[in-house]
């Protein structure tokens, strides 16, 4: 993922405003209008407000309203030592929520699930992300202790916004603690609530654990589209057994950061996140996938193309290039063919290749797919197991 990049630190007091877009000066061609010179000149100022930004300043906000809210996903952070910056990325979702049950009655309906034994307080909670109104064009200011800085990218029309900010080296001194930094919002100054994210600050060596989520610590049963349905937005998540213990042991490995990779949309963030919380998984950075309803249907929602996952997994690779990679997975959907491709490009950072065994009782069908999917690695970085016991 590219982000665009800022080093600009604000000093404390500041919200982060910018100034309206270049060549908005003078009175508007609005006011012409008001004034009754007609349509054409009317069809011409639309135009020119267009054309030149004002537009869109008119209606683009550096303000979080009272009726939206933020959530920010877990990110990276890396140190570089030429100029003694941290590199944050920021990644968020600015949105106001809804409530239409009529809208949530055609989402439950587009799912063709409806079980006979449902929990619904688990479908609303479960559904109300997908159901938000997305906020465009927003500015994010946010704040480490009572520094602040400005995202430089506004939010797009899915209310996503990315970007990095680059924070000097003492502050994250200050601020950081246990492998992570704080930050929040800055708001207005009548609004008292917070909206806060962290980011792992990420050492340049060590070992980074890439993990897939479904069937892989949480029990979705992907290979069958019904049962998929019903354990995302229905049943009370599940872990793997054993996963999370030995997740923790691997947190002892030297410099461990862990990084949660999956084909399920953002709008599930907050609910695996709990999940993790509650199953005492480490903590980690997110890497889900993209989705609004212009976009993609509810059908597509769980497709796991093999491209999808290597451009979420290489970017981290190479810009840790001093970091071994341990990559943890299922048989589930593609996980063997995409590790596999990247042990093959990266043979000096994949220290370790790890598949849960979801479909045991076909063993010689899948061993054919796993000579496939490993050809050319060689056997001791790459282990099929059924239990996490196996793991040597």
């Amino acid at each position: 993922m590219t982000y665009p990049k800022i080093k600009h630190c604000l000093p404390p007091g500041q919200n982060g405003n910018v100034a309206g877009v270049a060549g908005c000066k003078g009175r508007s061609p609005l006011d012409r209008l008001a004034y009754g010179r007609g349509f054409m000149l009317g069809v011409l100022a639309v135009g020119l407000l267009f054309s030149t930004g004002c537009f869109s300043s008119m209606f683009w906000s550096n303000t979080v309203k009272q009726d939206e809210e933020i959530i920010f996903f877990p990110t990276i952070g890396s140190y570089h030592k030429a100029d003694g910056f941290w590199r944050l990325d920021i990644h968020g979702w600015i949105f106001e929520p809804e409530f239409a049950g009529e809208i949530r009655r055609l989402f439950r309906r587009a799912l063709g699930n409806r079980p006979d034994k449902e929990n619904p307080s688990i479908f609303r909670q479960r559904s109300a992300p997908f159901l938000v109104d997305n906020e465009r064009g927003k500015r994010i200011t946010v704040a480490i202790g009572e520094h602040h800085f400005v995202v430089p990218q506004r939010s797009a029309p899915n209310g996503h916004f990315r970007a990095q900010i680059h924070v000097p080296a003492p502050i994250i001194e200050q601020y950081g603690k246990k492998g992570f930094v704080t930050f929040r919002a800055v708001l207005s100054h009548n609004d008292n609530r917070v909206f806060s994210g962290r980011v792992h600050l990420i050492d340049n060596d060590g070992v980074s654990i890439v993990s897939d989520i479904d069937d892989t610590i949480k029990i979705s049963e992907v290979h069958d589209k019904k049962k998929l349905m019903l354990n995302t937005f229905y049943r009370p998540f599940l872990p793997t057994p054993g996963m999370a213990d030995y997740y923790q042991l691997l947190s002892y490995l030297p410099q461990a950061s862990f990084h949660y990779v999956t084909s399920s949309p953002w709008q599930l963030f907050e609910a695996l996140e709990k999940f993790r919380s509650d199953n005492h998984f480490p903590p980690g950075t997110y890497h889900m996938k993209l989705f609004r309803w212009k976009d993609r249907s509810v059908a597509n929602l769980f497709t796991s193309p093999i491209t999808f996952k290597l451009g979420l997994i290489e970017p981290i690779m190479q810009r840790f290039p001093g970091r071994q990679f341990i990559l943890i997975g299922d048989s589930g959907e593609k996980d063997p063919e995409i590790y596999g491709d990247l042990a093959r490009r990266y043979p000096k950072q994949v220290q370790k290749i790890l598949i849960r065994d979801t479909q045991a009782d076909t063993p010689a069908d899948n061993k054919t797919r796993y000579d496939s999917a490993f050809h050319d690695v060689p056997k001791k970085r790459w282990l099929v197991f059924n239990k996490p016991e196996e793991i040597p």
